[in-house]
């Protein structure tokens, strides 16, 4: 019966440290928008379908949408390159506290 309780405890703890992690997650999620807004290209998939779809024999236009598709590629980089390393502190942070707790 006490082993149950301290399961039981355990995981409302971890539940509630999930509950407020998930909580601060969503409200940074908008800073973070902001934040990648301001380093991010600007092209959109839709814009390099548009500009595919108009092509004929114009080099120039190819040449766009290349330039296009290179500059989508870098933005996922530089996305996929912050979200790692937020979340990688988060969990870091989180795991140290759930640590110190267990020790209590």
């Amino acid at each position: 019966m006490e082993q149950t309780k301290r399961e039981s405890d355990s995981i409302d703890m971890l539940s509630k440290i999930y509950d407020v992690r998930q909580e601060e997650l969503q409200s940074e999620d908008g800073m973070d928008r902001r934040i990648l807004k301001s380093e991010l290209n600007g092209i959109e998939l839709e814009k390099i379908e548009e500009t595919i779809k108009s092509l004929n024999e114009d080099i120039v236009v190819k040449e766009k949408v290349i330039n296009d598709v290179q500059k989508l590629v870098e933005d996922y980089q530089l996305k996929i390159a912050y979200y790692s390393e937020k979340n990688y502190k988060i969990g870091f942070k989180d795991a140290f506290s759930l640590c110190r707790q267990c020790e209590r």
